[in-house]
């Protein structure tokens, strides 16, 4: 069976509004400072974030996610 992220899923939300996110972030007072897309497509990405009091500089848009597709299970 293949799963895939899509935009029908409320839970798929973040990866397809990449503006929400951003957006979000800034009302929270936080920048995101390092953005680092998973290694298998749709997974989890890693997100540094600070307070904007900090200031450093956020990054303006997130990498696109091109890694291949694949599965990732839990561990046994």
């Amino acid at each position: 069976m293949h799963y895939s992220i899509n935009d029908v899923d409320p839970t798929n939300g973040v990866i397809f509004d990449r503006g929400w996110l951003l957006k979000v972030t800034a009302a929270a007072g936080l920048l995101i400072v390092l953005a680092k897309p998973p290694t298998i497509r749709g997974f989890q990405w890693i997100l540094r974030m600070v307070p904007q009091e900090s200031g450093r500089s956020g990054i303006a848009n997130l990498p696109d996610d091109i890694a291949p597709f694949g599965v990732v299970r839990p561990p046994v």
